[in-house]
């Protein structure tokens, strides 16, 4: 309430300000009479009750906790809302980001339940890109079910994904991040090597290879040395070399759990 009040003197003392000028600093840009001045002090466009810098705002929150934590964040500044409009600020968010960069990203579903809105069973799934200079940028944000509907998140991106001769992509081994870009982007897709052994042990459960036994120890073992990643190794001969060592090393493992 003391922040709704301060806000409220500062907004009525420039509007006096301003209306006691003979001449105005500023009128409608479209017929040149009068206009709305708080909107005009605030920044907010016409017809529009959430002004975009705000809703670039509530979106990143949004993707960073859950709505219910969002809310209550924004209420601690005095706005108090409800979780619908964090939820809409998210997808508005995510149709307006533009494709830059590298051509290489990574594309996962939280996992997070969306809780609190109408829509149930939901999740936030995130495409994020490889920066030119390091580190990574959300390139994409959608909400939907658990298995599928990438098609929400990928659709705005498709014209700047064609740009790429070929683009770089590590999943899950989610198929339906797959089928929603289809023939649609020229691409190679990677198996994120953190999922690989992770999954690779509940079909060591599925063939009833009992947990920790010498079979189940030695296959992931070596599926681990596998997909390790040597850093700091930038010769290409050294590099080829490796990446052929691995792939006898893999036949072999196939060999074995056969």
């Amino acid at each position: 309430m003391l922040l709704s009040d301060f806000f409220q003197t500062v907004i009525s003392v420039f509007a006096e300000h301003f209306m006691r000028l003979g001449k105005k600093p500023f009128c409608c840009e479209r017929c040149g009479h009068k206009m709305y001045i708080t909107r005009k002090l605030l920044g907010v466009e016409p017809k529009v009750k959430v002004p975009q810098e705000t809703v670039r705002k509530l979106g990143l929150l949004g993707a960073l906790t859950s709505f219910r934590v969002a809310q209550k964040i924004v209420g601690m500044f005095g706005w108090m809302l409800d979780r619908m409009t964090i939820w809409r600020s998210v997808q508005r968010l995510g149709k307006k980001i533009r494709f830059e960069e590298l051509a290489m990203g990574q594309a996962d579903g939280t996992g997070i339940p969306i809780r609190g809105i109408r829509k149930r069973g939901k999740e936030l799934k995130v495409f994020v890109q490889v920066k030119r200079k390091g580190g990574i940028r959300i390139a994409g944000l959608a909400i939907g079910n658990y298995e599928g509907e990438w098609e929400k998140l990928f659709e705005p991106l498709l014209e700047g994904l064609k740009k790429f001769k070929q683009f770089f992509l590590v999943t899950d081994g989610d198929t339906s991040i797959l089928k929603a870009l289809g023939d649609k982007v020229k691409g190679i897709f990677q198996r994120c090597l953190w999922h690989i052994p992770h999954q690779f042990k509940w079909y060591l459960w599925k063939d009833v290879v009992k947990r920790k036994s010498r079979e189940w120890i030695y296959a992931l073992a070596e599926l681990l040395e596998i997909c390790a990643i040597r850093s700091y190794v930038d010769d290409l001969k050294v590099i080829r070399q490796i990446v052929h060592l691995k792939e006898e090393r893999l036949l072999e493992l196939i060999a074995y759990c056969c």
